[in-house]
């Protein structure tokens, strides 16, 4: 949110200081997190088509598979766990929250994970719907499938065999 504020100027009633922007944006996102949460549990947001069976391929493959998001572990958590059921979840390592020093675009979650996971950065796939995911795959080093979406599971996908894994 800093980012997008910077970009487009912050909103005429926002803190002017450095320190009481931080917690205004602390703010905005634990108020978001609170509300998609809400969305999710009720399962109010299904699944978007394909994932399922995408993420159901890779795993039968081999292929190792996380979810890389900046948002908090345990929203992170719930919505695979919740979308994807408890039996997929176990299978998919999850890189979120402070585990970097900083957020996208910045590619230092995907770079954990690649390293964690003990996979060459020009090895993965990530699934991304923003400019900003986008930017981050690439510094990367890992090819990027921009998806338009208003929500998005962000997950991290070494792809051996391209052509029979992305058919949906």
């Amino acid at each position: 949110m800093t980012a997008y504020f910077n970009k487009t100027g912050w909103p005429e009633k926002a803190p002017k200081s450095e320190e009481e922007r931080k917690q205004f944006i602390a703010s905005l996102h634990k108020r978001k997190t609170e509300l998609f949460m809400v969305l999710i549990e009720k399962k109010l947001l299904p699944l978007r088509p394909g994932v399922a069976k995408l993420i159901d391929q890779a795993l039968a493959k081999g292929v190792k598979v996380a979810v890389c998001s900046t948002s908090n572990e345990k929203a992170v958590s719930t919505i695979v766990s919740c979308l994807l059921g408890p039996e997929r979840a176990e299978k998919i390592k999850i890189f979120a929250g402070d585990v970097v020093p900083r957020k996208k675009p910045d590619p230092a979650i995907y770079v954990l994970a690649a390293t964690t996971l003990v996979v060459e950065p020009s090895s993965c796939v990530v699934v991304e719907d923003s400019a900003i995911g986008l930017a981050a795959a690439k510094a990367a080093g890992m090819k990027c499938i921009v998806t338009k979406s208003g929500y998005v599971l962000l997950f991290l996908v070494r792809i051996s065999c391209r052509s029979e894994l992305v058919k949906m």
